[in-house]
Parts: structure tokens; C-alpha cells; sequence
């Protein structure tokens, strides 16, 4: 365990983040980049905040909920170390449902959260190499690449908050906007709850629409537009319902059907 300021943060290591198949595509994809790279790992990481150390019953029921999927192989002389957590400032899906799951367990935590440590046997990378394969390996919309676990304490940060600021709105008060994306009822002057996710390139990619008495839900829109962006990064792979950050993806094929 790792504690520091603020709250008590505790370091559980997890399992393997990446099935073998993942792992042998995502070697292959970063030999592309740097063919000297001959080996990959990676293992989960999880943060612990409490408000005070966990005694060692806490700390075994703690252990024992976050022992999950595949065991973790360290593999041999490892050159290079790759540390990527969910975007620094945010609180990561997962780490809400984590966080719940402790909670309904009777574990007095403040918050779980969950970085990836990549592993890489490699000759020496020079910088371009080194940078390409870091951004290969996270998704800079929704992680961050960090020095160490160690940095990952700042998951953790509370700054102070910013002054309140009045921010204008876009509205249609000619109704063009609802009557242009088609869910305008013209006899009563009404939008339905429309919700559209639209790519810089300004190609709709989630079109949902809403009777007024169904309401809609922000965290699974987020979830939403969070596979948006990891499909638009990683063209061929495909984010399974209920896919999260950091969950393994499918390979496009006649397999698939009926699974995603």
C-alpha cells in the first residue's frame, strides 16, 4: 500500500488487461511502428481512497473484489513502461461503478479507480518512435499517459473551483434546428428529447429520439460518445453494448452477429 496527502490512497495490482488475442494485435500494430518491440504486457493497477488505512480485513475484502479475469504473466526484461490512467480530472465509468460495487459491499472507500501499466521488451526507441507508440497505446480524449502509478495519485486531485460563469446556450427559438434534425412537433410548438453525436467531419454517428415522458441518461450518453471516439481512433475495432473504457473491443466479422 501507497499512502500519501489528502486522502489514504492503497495500490492493489490486478490481472492481465489484455486477452492474447488483444495483446498479439496490439504487438503487431506497435511493430508496425517500432519493429524492434518484441514483447507486450499489461496489468491492471488500482487506487484505493480512504479516509484513513485500511485495516488488514479491509484490506483482504478490498483484494479479494478487485481479483478479477486473468491472472497477470510479468514477462522478462522489460525496457519500457507505459502508465495510462482515465483522463486526469475526470472520474472514469468504471470508477463509479467500482466505487458503487465497494459501497454495496460494506467497504468504507471514498473512491476506486483503475490505471493500465503496458510493458514493453523493445531495442532502443528513439523519440518519434517513443511517442507513436505511447499514443498507440491510449486514447487522448478519454486517458492520459502518466511518468509512473505513482503520478496517478493526481486522479485523486480536488482543485479549487473555478468562479461560476453565466455561459449562453445555443437555442432555436425559429425552430429550425428541431424541425432540421426532424423532431419538431409542429402542432404544439415541441421538440422530442433528440440526442445526436456528430464527428468533426459532421457525420451523425448516435441518433437517439425520446417521447417527452422518457427521460434520458447523461453517464450512458457519455458512455456513448466515449466509444465514438475510441471506434474513430481505432478503425476496425468495434465497442460492444455496455463497453467501457478500457474493455476489450471485437474485430469486425460475420461472428459477431447477434453479440454486439
Amino acid at each position: 500500500m501507497t499512502p500519501t496527502h489528502g486522502p489514504v490512497l492503497s495500490t492493489f495490482e490486478g490481472g492481465s488487461a489484455l486477452s492474447s488475442f488483444r495483446r498479439a494485435a496490439l504487438l503487431s500494430r506497435l511493430q508496425q511502428i517500432a519493429p524492434q518491440i518484441t514483447a507486450l504486457g499489461a496489468r491492471f493497477v488500482h487506487l484505493v481512497a480512504t479516509d484513513r488505512a485500511l485495516d488488514p480485513e479491509a484490506e483482504q475484502r478490498v483484494r479479494q473484489l478487485l481479483t478479477y479475469g486473468p491472472a497477470y504473466e510479468p514477462i522478462r526484461g522489460v525496457t519500457e513502461t507505459v502508465v495510462v490512467s482515465p483522463r486526469l480530472g475526470t472520474v472514469s465509468p468504471w470508477a463509479s461503478k467500482a466505487t458503487d460495487i465497494a459501497h454495496s459491499c460494506g467497504l468504507d472507500v471514498q473512491r476506486v479507480e483503475r490505471i493500465t501499466e503496458f510493458a514493453l521488451v523493445s531495442g532502443p526507441l528513439s523519440d518519434d518512435e517513443r511517442r507513436a507508440v505511447t499514443a498507440a497505446l491510449h486514447d487522448r480524449m478519454t486517458q492520459s499517459v502518466l511518468a509512473s502509478r505513482d503520478a496517478a495519485a493526481a486522479l485523486f486531485d480536488e482543485p479549487d473551483p473555478e468562479p461560476m460563469e453565466r455561459i449562453d446556450v445555443l437555442g432555436d427559438p425559429t425552430l429550425a434546428i428541431s424541425r432540421n434534425f426532424d423532431v419538431l412537433i409542429e402542432e404544439e410548438g415541441l421538440a422530442l428529447r433528440g440526442t445526436f453525436v456528430i464527428n468533426p467531419e459532421g457525420e451523425i454517428k448516435l441518433c437517439e429520439i425520446h417521447d417527452n415522458g422518457i427521460g434520458r441518461d447523461a453517464g450512458e450518453l457519455l458512455r456513448k460518445v466515449q466509444a465514438a471516439q475510441y471506434v474513430a481512433a481505432h478503425p476496425g475495432e468495434v465497442c460492444p453494448a455496455k463497453w467501457t473504457p478500457g474493455a476489450e473491443t471485437l474485430s469486425p466479422s460475420l461472428d459477431l452477429i447477434g453479440k454486439i
